[in-house]
């Protein structure tokens, strides 16, 4: 009995060893957002992936509204205009999110959902708008 428990057990190992896949790794990297409060969205975040590993593989999407409630994170209506694409070009790899409208948001949870192959996973990015500088209080002189 014992012999066929052992026995068994290496057949397990064995298969798992033959049947298992490469498992690819796809990092997301620190958002740079280049708007402001009142404007179009543009960002980018930088995506790194392993040698050997193709850059038509990858997806990047924003989570739906069903992830955010999973993740327990609260989605605000303006990521609606929110839409990610996959770049790759001279300057390397990465995900630009952009608006057609403007974001009147100054605060809001970004989630990505990054799948490649049959993994999946998520970053969130807590993203706050500034106001442009035109909106910026002008100093006024000290009186004389």
């Amino acid at each position: 009995m014992r012999q066929r428990i052992m026995l068994s057990f290496y057949g397990l190992i064995i298969a798992m060893a033959v049947f298992s896949t490469h498992a690819g790794a796809v990092a997301l990297g620190k958002i740079d957002v280049a708007s402001h409060l009142g404007e179009p969205f543009y960002a980018e975040v930088p995506l790194t992936l392993d040698e050997g590993e193709v850059i038509s593989s990858v997806f990047v999407e924003l989570a739906a509204p069903a992830d955010y409630r999973i993740l327990e994170v609260y989605r605000d209506q303006a990521l609606n205009q929110v839409r990610a694409d996959v770049e790759s070009d001279s300057r390397g790899s990465r995900v630009e999110l952009t608006s057609r409208n403007v974001i009147d948001a100054p605060f809001f949870n970004l989630v990505l959902k990054v799948r490649y192959g049959r993994a999946t996973h998520y970053k969130k990015y807590p993203v706050v708008l500034d106001l442009p500088r035109s909106a910026a209080p002008v100093k006024k002189a000290a009186p004389l």
